[in-house]
């Protein structure tokens, strides 16, 4: 069974996240990099174990099982899809006509992806300040969009 793309872009609507991150590179110019993340995490019951591991035949990107051990929820049993680098950029576009409430999340993720995928960059080859200032640019309008709905980070808690 292939779930509808809509159903795809309503679930990542309500439950899932788009985020830009740094990733730390030893070893590079600028010791990081970023990259581009969508991940879902649910409850572990055998239906959202079944739509998770669809999304991960269809789109590519891991489905890890885990147990919380701290708040509210310990000792529940969870599953999480993550996605990441070129595949994220075949899940945005399938979902972005049909998202509603993380559209602009979306579409700063796949901006940031394209751009990360254009060449390969590294230490004998770095990639050109305006690349950098751009991702830079989509990775703080994505964590201000993402940070408790919408109201933006303090300029202090910025990373």
């Amino acid at each position: 069974m292939s779930l509808s793309r809509a159903y795809i872009a309503g679930v990542f609507d309500s439950d899932g996240s788009f985020s830009i991150v740094r990733h730390k590179r030893i070893g590079s110019l600028r010791e990081f990099e970023y990259r581009v993340v969508l991940q879902l995490t649910w409850r572990e019951v055998p239906q959202t174990v079944f739509v998770l591991n669809e999304l991960e035949r269809t789109y590519g990107g891991s489905v890890i099982r885990g147990i919380e051990r701290h708040g509210f929820s310990k000792h529940t049993h969870y599953v999480k899809y993550r996605i990441d680098a070129r595949n994220a950029r075949g899940l945005i576009s399938d979902i972005l006509p049909y998202l509603r409430v993380k559209r602009k999340q979306a579409e700063l993720c796949l901006k940031a992806a394209l751009i990360l995928s254009q060449r390969r960059y590294g230490r004998w080859n770095p990639r050109p300040a305006e690349e950098w200032l751009e991702l830079e640019r989509l990775h703080e309008q994505v964590g201000y969009l993402n940070w408790k709905n919408g109201k933006g980070r303090k300029k202090s808690q910025r990373n």
